[in-house]
């Protein structure tokens, strides 16, 4: 359900957000080698979406730890999964 509700707002809005604003000016504002720590409660990934469109690179797995922007997802996102191989939770 997030995911298609975060679909079809991006298609609406072609990807404009609140984050963008606010990352453009955080990264006016930031001073060089300062760290930023975005905390967010919600599972969409609108804010890692919005990096590029603020001229900030979109962060990897090993950009979690390289860059500058630190992201803390508390409740989790709609882009972390694993896979599950077991048989004791069968698809109906």
């Amino acid at each position: 359900m997030i995911w298609e509700c975060q679909r079809r707002w991006a298609s609406r809005t072609h990807g404009v957000t609140n984050y963008n604003t606010i990352l453009n000016q955080i990264r006016q504002w930031k001073p060089p080698n300062e760290q930023v720590c975005l905390v967010t409660f919600n599972y969409d990934t609108l804010l890692e979406d919005a990096l590029p469109k603020a001229g900030l690179r979109p962060l990897t797995l090993p950009d979690l730890v390289a860059t500058d922007y630190k992201i803390i997802k508390l409740h989790g996102s709609i882009s972390w999964a694993r896979a599950l191989t077991s048989s004791r939770w069968p698809m109906h």
